[in-house]
């Protein structure tokens, strides 16, 4: 444990107010049982962990390919300007490499995300600030783009 733990940023979770997460749940209503959570092994990804959060059956526990996560994002979301609907909940986050899909994690409100860095077993579910998130991602092949869900 004492491994896992090394170098991590605990996830801010306990840190969002009730109300925040009930303002997501309708748009996320797995968001919540996800956060601060481990999968049960290596594979679960980012683009599963934005599906999962969205109440897709079964895409919190398999990797979700780039392909698959594309394909959910053409029906499930659209395209937003700017950075206003970072701090609305089901803003999805997604960072291209290169053209390729490279990265997501989706916005639960006020400013805060649910990210999963890594597909590692050792690897949580992540409640982080929005302005850490991008800060982290800011390398010089990556653009980023955001997608507002749809009801």
């Amino acid at each position: 444990m004492r491994w896992v733990e090394t170098n991590r940023r605990p996830s801010q979770h306990e840190a969002v107010p009730a109300s925040v997460w009930r303002r997501a749940d309708r748009l996320l209503p797995e968001a919540k049982r996800l956060a601060g959570t481990f999968p049960s092994g290596s594979g679960p990804n980012c683009f599963g962990n934005v599906v999962a959060a969205a109440g897709v059956p079964d895409t919190a526990i398999v990797q979700v390919f780039p392909d698959q996560f594309k394909a959910w994002l053409d029906r499930q979301t659209e395209p937003v300007r700017g950075t206003g609907h970072v701090r609305e909940p089901g803003t999805v986050l997604y960072w291209t490499e290169h053209g390729k899909l490279a990265h997501a994690a989706v916005t639960i409100g006020d400013g805060w995300v649910l990210n999963k860095p890594s597909q590692a077993w050792s690897c949580p579910r992540l409640i982080m600030t929005v302005r850490d998130l991008v800060n982290r991602w800011r390398y010089p092949t990556t653009r980023w783009y955001r997608r507002r869900m749809i009801d």
